[in-house]
C-alpha cells in the first residue's frame, strides 16, 4: 500500500489559506499548520515534535482550527500567558494540526512526542455537564452524544445549541468545543509543566535571577546542589502545581535541608509558596 499523500494548509488568524475541502480526501493526510500574528501560542509546524504540545484533531473538528468566531489559537495564547506568569515556567508552542485518518470526532494532545490526552467534542454541539455526579438525571433529558468530561469525569452530553437555555435554567454547566478542548489543554499544561522545564530554562533561570538571589545562587550551585539536582527539585515542585518564580525561598529551603532527596525538598518548600 502506498504511503498516503500529505496536504498542507495554513491558517492565519482563523483563516484557511487556501481554502480547503476535506470531502474526498480518503488516504490523504491532512495537516492544517496555524499561525498567529498576534504571539507565538500556536506554532506553525516544527519538526523538534520533544520541543511543543501538539493537539491533533479529527477532520470533524477542524472548523475548531480555522473559524475565526472559535479563537482557539487566542485561547491558548492566554491559557500559557497565564501559567507561564504564575508558575514561573516558559511552555513550549502548540502544534495543532487536523488528520482524516484517525476517528473525525476525536481530539488528541503530545505532549514530548507522548499522547497525554483523548477525547471526544462535536464542533457543532455544546457539552452539557452537571457539577455533582448525583445530578446525572438531569441529562437524561438532553439528546445526544454522551459521556464523560475529559477532566473531572462528570457525566456529560454533547447536545444541539439549542438546549443551551434549557441546561442554564437547571443550573447545569453548558460550553461549546471549543472551550471544552481549550480548558483540557489548559489542564494537561498543568498536569506537565514539570516535564517540560529544560535544564537550559533552569540554568536561564538561575542566570538571570534577581541581585538579591545571586549571592545565595553561588553559594549553593554548584557547591551544594548540581545544576541537575537543582532542575529535579523545581520539576518536583512544579508537580505539586507550585510556582518556582521565588528562587529565594527555594533555594533557602535547600541550603536549610541539605542531604535531603529534591523530593522531600519539595514536599517542604511546597508549603512556602503560591499555587498556579
Amino acid at each position: 500500500m502506498d504511503k498516503p499523500s500529505t496536504t498542507y494548509a495554513t491558517v492565519v488568524n482563523g483563516v484557511i489559506k487556501p481554502e480547503i475541502s476535506l470531502d474526498g480526501w480518503e488516504g490523504k493526510r491532512v495537516l492544517v499548520r496555524i499561525e498567529d500574528a498576534g504571539g507565538d501560542a500556536v506554532s506553525s509546524g516544527s519538526d523538534h515534535h520533544d520541543q511543543v504540545f501538539q493537539l491533533v484533531f479529527g477532520h470533524n473538528l477542524a472548523p475548531i482550527s480555522a473559524n475565526p468566531p472559535g479563537k482557539i489559537q487566542e485561547q491558548i495564547r492566554h491559557i500559557r500567558t497565564r501559567i507561564q506568569q504564575e508558575a514561573g515556567v516558559h511552555l513550549p508552542t502548540v502544534r495543532i494540526s487536523v488528520r482524516n485518518d484517525i476517528d473525525p470526532d476525536t481530539y488528541t494532545i503530545y505532549c514530548a512526542g507522548t499522547q497525554i490526552g483523548q477525547a471526544k467534542a462535536w464542533a457543532d454541539r455544546m457539552m452539557i455537564l452537571v457539577n455533582d455526579p448525583m445530578e446525572k438525571v438531569q441529562l437524561a433529558q438532553f439528546q445526544g452524544h454522551r459521556g464523560n468530561d475529559p477532566i473531572f469525569n462528570l457525566p456529560c452530553v454533547w447536545s444541539m445549541p439549542i438546549s443551551q437555555l434549557r441546561a442554564s435554567h437547571l443550573g447545569l454547566k453548558c460550553i461549546n468545543a471549543e472551550m471544552a478542548i481549550a480548558a483540557h489543554l489548559e489542564e494537561l499544561f498543568l498536569r506537565n509543566i514539570g516535564k517540560v522545564l529544560t535544564l537550559d530554562q533552569t540554568e536561564d533561570m538561575l542566570r538571570h535571577c534577581p541581585p538579591f538571589v545571586e549571592e545565595l545562587v553561588k553559594e549553593m550551585i554548584p557547591a551544594k546542589i548540581t545544576l541537575r539536582q537543582f532542575h529535579a527539585y523545581l520539576q518536583a515542585i512544579l508537580a505539586k502545581r507550585k510556582s518556582v518564580t521565588d528562587l529565594s525561598i527555594i533555594l533557602q529551603t535547600a541550603r536549610q535541608h541539605q542531604g535531603l532527596s529534591y523530593e522531600e525538598l519539595a514536599i517542604i518548600c511546597a508549603t512556602k509558596l503560591a499555587d498556579f
